[in-house]
């Protein structure tokens, strides 16, 4: 194929995986959701052994649009940067967030 625009062109394939998870926590439903919709409170959300920071400033309040930026432990010494968009918050009920980067 000698000549051919796409000779030799490596082919990009994009992957989407979509995680949906549920989960009941007894309570408060006011108090539980109010922990859950701080996004600082995500670093105890998340597993120790990941490392999980957040970099910078965020709201104190999830809120559709915004964005926050982490970094992963994925090895020892070794971090990774990771981007998520809030993109829909449903007051009370969920919020859904989606990975830009990492």
């Amino acid at each position: 194929m000698r000549g051919h625009p796409r000779a030799g062109a490596a082919r990009i394939i994009a992957v989407i995986f979509h995680l949906h998870r549920e989960q009941f926590v007894p309570g408060d439903p006011a108090a539980i959701w109010e922990f859950f919709a701080t996004p600082r409170n995500l670093d105890l959300l998340t597993s120790p052994h990941l490392r999980f920071r957040i970099v910078g400033d965020v709201a104190p309040r999830m809120y559709a649009g915004q964005i926050i930026e982490y970094r992963v432990g994925i090895l020892p010494g070794v971090w990774t940067r990771w981007l998520t968009e809030i993109t829909h918050v449903r007051e009370g009920e969920y919020f859904v967030d989606e990975q830009r980067a990492g």
